[in-house]
């Protein structure tokens, strides 16, 4: 909701990704707009919905571990239970060894300011100038350059408007003030 002011929207459609000069390069483009870069699945396939899906694997073993300890608290058979056992042993080494390929975004990929942002000095007022950030720490799907060939709907927002940008949508917002 824009409260004061005005803002105009540029939008283009997911759909449209394969005309931008993006950062990230396009590796899936999902029916419902989400867009997927090759950069993004060290880890595996990312879904529709964002997630890994390798955490729907990571959950199913859950979910099989849970079932058979179940199973082995009302099994009295000895027979049965140690091939119970042994199933146990088995999907807990599989998910050691999930844990260890590292399921999930655990690591801390955060740079310091100093890495992250080039910082330069006004010579003649010894001011810092306005912080840039490098073409390497901008998000994947940050447009670097664009394209005259791209199609968009333009948007004019005033004080009290509110505009509902669908996922995947591309859009490049000029503010001006009241």
């Amino acid at each position: 909701c824009l409260l004061e002011g005005k803002k105009r929207f540029h939008l283009a459609p997911p759909e449209s990704v394969h005309k931008h000069n993006m950062k990230g390069s396009l590796h899936t483009l999902h029916d419902n707009g989400r867009v997927v870069y090759n950069e993004q699945i060290e880890d595996g396939m990312i879904r529709p919905d964002g997630a890994l899906e390798k955490v729907e694997e990571m959950v199913a073993l859950e979910i099989q571990k849970e079932q058979i300890e179940r199973k082995l608290e009302s099994c009295t058979d000895e027979e049965k239970k140690a091939t119970l056992e042994n199933e146990l042993d088995q999907v807990e080494e599989s998910i050691l060894d999930f844990e260890m390929q590292g399921c999930g975004d655990d690591e801390d990929d955060s740079e310091s300011d100093e890495n992250s942002i080039q910082e330069g000095k006004n010579k003649s007022k010894g001011e810092p100038l306005a912080k840039k950030p490098r073409v390497e720490t901008l998000p994947l799907n940050f447009v670097v350059s664009k394209s005259n060939d791209i199609q968009h709907t333009q948007i004019d927002l005033s004080g009290g408007d509110m505009l509902y940008l669908p996922a995947g949508w591309f859009h490049e917002v000029f503010s001006s003030g009241a």
